[in-house]
């Protein structure tokens, strides 16, 4: 169906430009994701459920239940059903950890002040002696690349290294060491813990003083000065894809960000949802996940640019959340209602191919740069909109897309698509095409000869 449009190109330019700065979408970099969704809230298995591992290998998600002293395992495929009755810990299970190089479960048994560690598969047997650590265990994290095992404290300033791979799990050290001097102040209780595999940094919080500590995991075990973050700071992540580090502010309702290689704050407040608390990073596609505990959410942190690009609602009161990069589901123990949530957020489809060229050949249309370019579209009848933003080139400057249907106007912004209204054009539209840069011929738009 053709349709016409009963305004002027000048006018219609100006309504544009009157739109654009009036809230249309931002301008930006093509998407590569879809949105984010829960597909899925099954039972934890246990009663406050509060930290979650992954074993990508085995498609197994592992979460620790608080109340009920013991550890799920579910199974990370649909419907994520348990994958055996819940393991016994015997006291206060909080932080758990997968090593891939021990094939082996670590989880921080509070009450008990240990370590327990178990096979990561059927029959999930218990791998040797408890490992005694100090006070209130509360937080772990493996480190594959040197098999060292780290467990934060959070009665006693300081945090228990054992060695993942020995028989028997044999204690290492206690951080600080010389020549890592003060250490921990009296009074610190470190919670967060996450390890820089290629540094072999480990990156610990300290919410009593608002502080990351940055230490090395292996002798000779220095330290850098503490690095001022949010208020009280509970989870904490390492990005490979970006080597950056993301700090959850519980009392400030933000993330710190911080350059791995410099460890420079490159954003102080990142502000996301209410009370967050634990961070999960997925590599494959450089996005960061928050848990919002009081705003029963998840905010979605894009890589690239450091920007919140997605919140979802889940569960009751979320803490703990782990991601299997190799599915891209992300997985979060909802403590108040004893369940997790699974949250898909796979890279969006591949925009289709732009239709065969007509007998006629192709044309290139020059653009104006920093306006909007009105340009009939000679594609076929209901040619997808990701087709006419493939048709400009180069790369980069197209900001959007609008078109009058005679009654609104429907817009398209590359890097907002899912809030965009304007899908497909017929032969004949007149698109409005706004471009960055300056000048004329600063970009092309390609078109069938007609």
């Amino acid at each position: 169906m053709k349709r016409k449009l009963s305004i002027g190109f000048i006018a219609a330019t100006a309504v544009v430009a009157a739109l654009l700065g009036a809230g249309a979408p931002p301008f930006g970099p093509p998407s590569a994701h879809g949105a984010a969704t829960v597909v899925a809230t099954v039972p934890s298995g246990g009663v406050f459920p509060d930290s979650v591992a992954v074993n990508p290998a085995a498609g197994l998600v592992y979460v620790t239940n608080a109340n009920t002293g013991d550890l799920s395992v579910l199974s990370g495929q649909p419907p994520f059903a348990a994958a055996t009755l819940p393991i016994a810990v015997g006291g206060i299970p909080y932080g758990v950890a997968y090593n891939s190089n021990g094939n082996a479960v670590f989880v921080a048994d509070s009450f008990n002040n240990v370590v327990m560690a178990y096979l990561a598969v059927a029959p999930f047997a218990v791998l040797g002696p408890p490992m005694l650590t100090g006070a209130l265990p509360n937080d772990v994290a493996a480190n594959p690349t040197n098999n060292r095992i780290y467990v934060t404290d959070s009665n006693q300033p300081d945090v228990a290294v054992f060695d993942g791979t020995a028989p028997g799990f044999p204690f290492v050290a206690s951080l600080p060491q010389p020549p890592c001097a003060p250490g921990f102040p009296a009074g610190s209780q470190p919670t967060g813990v996450a390890v820089n595999p290629t540094t072999n940094q480990i990156y610990v919080t300290e919410p009593t003083a608002n502080q990351l500590w940055v230490m090395d995991g292996a002798a000779p075990w220095g330290c850098l000065p503490p690095i001022p973050v949010g208020n009280a700071p509970q989870g904490v992540a390492y990005n490979p894809a970006n080597n950056q580090i993301y700090v959850a502010n519980t009392g400030s309702n933000d993330v710190t960000v911080i350059d791995a290689n410099t460890l420079a704050v490159l954003n102080l407040s990142l502000a996301v949802g209410a009370h967050p608390a634990g961070v999960a990073v997925n590599p494959a596609t450089n996005r960061v996940y928050v848990t919002n505990s009081v705003g029963n959410s998840v905010s979605v942190i894009d890589g690239s640019n450091d920007t919140v690009v997605e919140t979802v609602a889940v569960g009751n009161w979320p803490h703990g959340l782990a991601v299997d990069p190799t599915t891209n589901r992300i997985f979060v123990a909802n403590s108040n209602d004893n369940t997790v949530s699974v949250i898909e957020d796979a890279p969006a489809a591949p925009p289709p191919p732009p239709p065969p060229p007509p007998p006629g050949g192709m044309e290139q249309v020059p653009l104006q740069g920093g306006t909007c370019n009105p340009v009939a579209s000679t594609y076929p009848d209901a040619t997808p909109i990701a087709t006419i933003d493939g048709a400009v080139a180069p790369p980069g400057l197209l900001e959007s897309l609008w078109e009058f249907d005679g009654v609104t106007w429907l817009g398209y912004s590359p890097q907002f698509p899912a809030a965009s209204n304007l899908t497909q054009m017929d032969r004949l539209d007149v698109v409005f095409i706004c471009i960055g840069g300056s000048g004329p011929g600063a970009a092309t738009f390609t078109r069938p000869v007609v």
